[in-house]
């Protein structure tokens, strides 16, 4: 209540002829209280939040990527989604459409890239070759397959039935690769000789991969 609105209270106790008036006022007295509290209250709950990232699809711009939670503004003008280890407040922030409640971060998806800091969607499991593989690495480079669907890589390699890595694919051992070669230097998959086998022409040296003597698809 501010001073003139008391002093007039005062005046209307000091000059009131009954118990009704006197009444009367200190209800408006009452009543003048609690407006002013409501609208201190509401002047609180209007308070600006915290600034948080930008979410996927919301606009940005080049020069300020670091709006995004992702870090990445697309050439459209609007944010991209997150990969693993990114930055991130609900699921559709994140390509893999999961995001760690705990740590706020970016789950990466199944054949995606990973690594000690990044944790890969529910079912998954990191792999030596920095991939999300599904179950207990069930679907890594080198383990067992019967259908590509069951890689991580997408690749069964039909000749030694086991999981590979195309092409420039990260590698840590010569079996992680189609190819049946890690570069060391590089960390990625070599491309593959004549002969050896391949799931595409980029898997090949040579750019081709066609089905052989055998029916199965090596490099030209």
């Amino acid at each position: 209540m501010d001073s003139t609105r008391f002093d007039e209270f005062t005046k209307t106790l000091a000059t009131a002829t009954s118990r009704r008036q006197a009444v009367k006022a200190l209800a408006v007295a009452a009543m003048a209280g609690f407006v002013g509290l409501s609208r201190g209250e509401n002047v609180l709950a209007a308070s600006p939040s915290k600034k948080s990232c930008k979410g996927t699809g919301s606009p940005c711009k080049k020069k300020k990527a670091k709006q995004c939670c992702s870090g990445t503004c697309n050439n459209n003008g609007t944010c991209a989604c997150g990969a693993g280890g990114t930055t991130c407040t609900k699921g559709t922030d994140c390509c893999s459409g999961a995001c760690d409640p705990t740590t706020k971060t970016c789950l990466a998806p199944i054949g995606g890239k990973c690594s000690q800091g990044t944790s890969c969607v529910i079912g998954a499991n990191c792999s030596a070759a920095g991939i999300c593989c599904v179950g207990n690495g069930t679907g890594s480079p080198g383990n067992n397959c019967t259908l590509s669907t069951t890689c991580c890589s997408g690749i069964c390699n039909t000749t030694s039935g086991k999981c590979c890595e195309g092409a420039n694919a990260l590698c840590s051992a010569n079996g992680d690769c189609c190819s049946g070669t890690c570069n060391t230097a590089t960390g990625t998959c070599s491309c593959g000789s004549v002969g050896a086998f391949c799931a595409q022409g980029s898997d090949c040296c040579s750019g081709t991969c066609a089905v052989g003597q055998a029916g199965l698809l090596v490099c030209g």
